[in-house]
């Protein structure tokens, strides 16, 4: 019998698939919390280091800070268990990716965060993947 066919083997697949899932989305998560942060009490240093304009006012940074803050704190129960609860995670993957494009779309200094999205976009998509597969092969 090969290890694929074994029920203990398969289990501890999943539950490496479902930890390195884990541990990339809080990693990305606790990266956006921190990121939120410094928008939202540090605007001005937030858009100096970003290379935006300052002219607009603090306020439309720290407005953005606080709704990455929102956002992100509903995407918790994702990473807590991504098995049962799959909407956080599929709609945390769709989201990167439509900021992904919006992002883009300015350009400049938005494709820092074009990059960090699709970065973490693709490797939530990819971890999501396994761990969904792997849960239905158990």
């Amino acid at each position: 019998m090969s290890n694929s066919l074994s029920l203990g083997w398969t289990r501890s697949v999943a539950a490496r698939r479902l930890s390195s899932h884990r541990r990339i989305f809080g990693l990305a998560l606790i990266l956006q919390l921190i990121i939120g942060a410094i928008f939202l009490f540090c605007p001005s240093y937030a858009l100096s280091i970003v290379g935006l304009d300052t002219a607009m006012g603090p306020e439309w940074p720290s407005i953005w800070g606080a709704t990455l803050i929102f956002v992100t704190m509903m995407q918790v129960p994702g990473v807590l268990n991504p098995v049962r609860q799959r909407y956080p995670n599929v709609i945390a993957i769709l989201g990167r990716i439509l900021m992904v494009l919006t992002f883009a779309s300015h350009g400049g200094p938005f494709l820092w965060f074009a990059a960090f999205d699709a970065f973490f976009a693709l490797l939530l998509a990819l971890g999501f993947r396994h761990v969904v597969i792997t849960e239905l092969m158990t």
